[in-house]
């Protein structure tokens, strides 16, 4: 294992720790920073399906619009 590969498994577990603490800030999980464990609290996964699906949704008709696809002339 070279020095690159080392340097990016640390820049993945530090990754990894930002993104858990902002999902404790948003109030879905518990993170703690002496230990390391992450628990993430019960989610409903239709919400978080649908939410996504709306911003997906969302931006692609952005694009459309931005595109001007759908136009005849």
């Amino acid at each position: 294992m070279n020095y690159t590969h080392a340097r990016f498994g640390i820049y993945i577990f530090a990754a990894l720790g930002g993104i858990a603490t902002v999902v404790a800030m948003a109030g879905y999980g518990t993170y703690d920073h002496d230990t390391g464990m992450f628990d993430l609290h019960p989610i409903d996964v239709r919400a978080v399906a649908a939410y996504l699906a709306s911003i997906v949704a969302n931006g692609l008709a952005a694009i459309a619009a931005w595109r001007r696809w759908g136009r005849t002339e």
